[in-house]
């Protein structure tokens, strides 16, 4: 993705709930892969803009029964540059869940271009995703529809959404490694990704000789409960900077009794904006719980977190027209219907990472604008958690235990999502670990070349010894928006 287009997309942030109205295991735990892995017939390709080799492999669905429906998995690798490359390349793993590694290819290949000159970067599509048997459901914009929708998109489905989880995915992931050949591969994950990481090295640890976590929570760190808590802290970060920078404190000098008022207002009566939302052409009505929710989503991105103080002032004075004109470039009549991944419903329904249990998510927010309902919001609502149906225990990833990869992880300071916080206790289950704080930034942060120097350095040596790092301090933060 281009830095044009990175920002594009980022933007699309602040609007995302005002268009929707809603971001080594023992055994026993292991996948079984076949023994003799198929070779992976590779073919030229080109992958967003880069000269690739493209190939399919071939799995069971059901990855214990090892019988019946099988996926073809996506696979694409861009070689090495070098004409002596080295033997371990590196993974890329796509965020969300549910978002296609080959579909990100270019944005991945900014961050590991210099890494690719000795090493080759593998995409793979995990199940359920891209070209590997992406299973979609149309999601009706009215709820009282959802349930019932979602039941019989799925009945119609030729596949087990059950089987549709991270660690049989990365058991997949696994088998790609075998079949082309590899034995020692390097991980890079950011956000899901991240997580992703976590469980390959879990049930795979042997074959990693590096990973980058990008964006990153420990698997035994409930990320969702905590969101309340991070979110009020990402958001008293960017008052903070706000009332630091004379421009913007100059602009809106009352920033936080505005957003407090805001919020009064809105619990007492929601607005509708004479704006139309192009996936069902009627007016965008303002909730408390869009508000909060379309905030909580732009200071997911440091891009995007720049625009926060305006939106809240324009909402606070209630000028529609010029809130219109200001998120006017933004909205489109050609915007995609919504639509639910069975994959990410899956994972975030029934993978113990992502659990959000009500007592203590409310808990939490007890001193926090966000709520437990703004949570299930912006993940999966209870109700079409429900309506899934439950993984079979050897789906799922299992029990915890620590690792010796070296593990570099990067965590933005004002990330709402997955703050440096949520990675303090790193030392203990990754003792090889170095978790490195991008002062300012957010889950979306700025300053790729930099993080790509650290990230290519990191895997040449195989090591967090050494790690030069201070690039990250001279990363200049984007001014806010006024």
């Amino acid at each position: 993705m281009t830095k044009h287009n990175l920002r594009k997309a980022c933007l699309w942030a602040i609007l995302l709930w005002l268009v929707t109205g809603c971001a080594s295991a023992s055994p026993n735990n292991a996948g079984v892969s076949p023994s003799t892995p198929t070779k992976i017939k590779l073919q030229s390709c080109t992958v967003s803009d880069f000269p690739a080799q493209c190939g399919v492999l071939s799995v069971f669905e059901d990855r214990a029964a090892q019988s019946g429906q099988k996926i073809d998995l996506q696979v694409a690798v861009i070689k090495a540059r070098s004409v002596h490359p080295e033997s371990d390349p590196i993974f890329y793993l796509a965020g969300g869940p549910g978002e296609s590694a080959i579909e990100w290819a270019s944005y991945a290949m900014e961050l590991l271009g210099s890494a690719n000159e000795q090493r080759e970067v593998v995409f793979v599509d995990l199940r359920g995703t891209g070209g590997s048997n992406k299973l979609i459901c149309p999601q009706p914009t009215d709820p009282a529809l959802q349930i019932e929708a979602l039941q019989s998109c799925m009945t119609d489905l030729d596949s087990d959404p059950r089987a549709y989880t991270t660690a049989w995915a990365m058991d997949d992931v696994d088998d790609v490694r075998a079949a082309l050949g590899y034995d020692q591969i390097n991980l890079y994950g950011g956000s899901y990704g991240a997580t992703a990481a976590q469980i390959y090295i879990l049930r795979h640890g042997e074959h990693v000789r590096t990973a980058v976590v990008d964006g990153a929570t420990l698997l035994e760190v409930p990320i969702f409960e905590r969101w309340p808590i991070t979110s009020q802290k990402a958001l008293e970060i960017m008052f903070a900077r706000c009332e630091s920078d004379a421009a913007c404190h100059s602009a809106f000098p009352n920033l936080r009794q505005e957003f407090a008022e805001i919020l009064t207002r809105l619990n007492r009566a929601p607005v509708t904006l004479p704006i139309n939302n192009p996936a069902t052409g009627q007016p965008f009505v303002l909730t408390a719980e869009v508000f909060r929710t379309s905030v909580h989503g732009a200071l997911a991105s440091t891009p995007t977190a720049v625009f926060v103080p305006k939106f809240i002032h324009l909402v606070y004075t209630e000028d529609w027209n010029e809130l219109a004109a200001f998120l006017a470039p933004f909205l489109n009549s050609d915007s995609a219907a919504p639509q639910w991944k069975i994959m990410n419903l899956t994972i975030l329904c029934y993978e113990d990472w992502a659990k959000i249990r009500p007592a203590k998510t409310t808990e939490a927010s007890a001193e926090s604008y966000l709520k437990y309902s703004d949570v299930r919001a912006l993940t999966v609502p209870e109700n079409i958690c429900a309506a899934m149906p439950r993984p079979r225990p050897e789906a799922l990833y299992g029990s915890l235990m620590n690792s010796s990869v070296p593990i570099l992880f990067f965590n933005g300071e004002a990330d709402p999502q997955d703050p440096p916080e949520n990675v303090a206790a790193a030392k203990q289950r990754y003792p090889n670990s170095l978790s490195l704080v991008a002062s300012g930034q957010a889950h979306g942060f700025t300053g790729i070349p930099c993080r790509g120097s650290i990230v290519a350095g990191f895997i040449e040596h195989g090591s967090v010894d050494g790690s030069s790092t201070q690039c990250l301090e001279q990363v200049a933060l984007p001014a806010f928006v006024k």
